[in-house]
């Protein structure tokens, strides 16, 4: 059963992303849930997002044109009691 569920929005993030996912790598909880939506990035962020595969449950990359908008999709993705 899933307990936590983290949505995370990115948008051209390779230069972050590498440190939050070995953040969520070293959680004690394995029972996380997390969804990346993406804006459709063109720095190599979703090559790291498919690597993250063993942490990232889930993800969408798309383009939008309000940053807004993949995180209200994201929000409605969780299976978390805790979002």
């Amino acid at each position: 059963m899933t307990s936590i569920s983290i949505i995370t929005a990115t948008y051209n993030a390779a230069a972050h992303l590498p440190g939050l996912i070995e953040s969520i790598r070293q959680q004690s909880d394995r029972n996380v849930e997390w969804i990346v939506i993406d804006g459709a990035s063109e720095d190599g962020t979703l090559d790291l997002i498919k690597g993250a595969s063993d942490v990232i449950t889930d993800y969408l990359s798309e383009p939008t044109l309000a940053f807004s908008m993949p995180l209200i999709k994201g929000f409605n993705a969780p299976q978390g009691t805790i979002t």
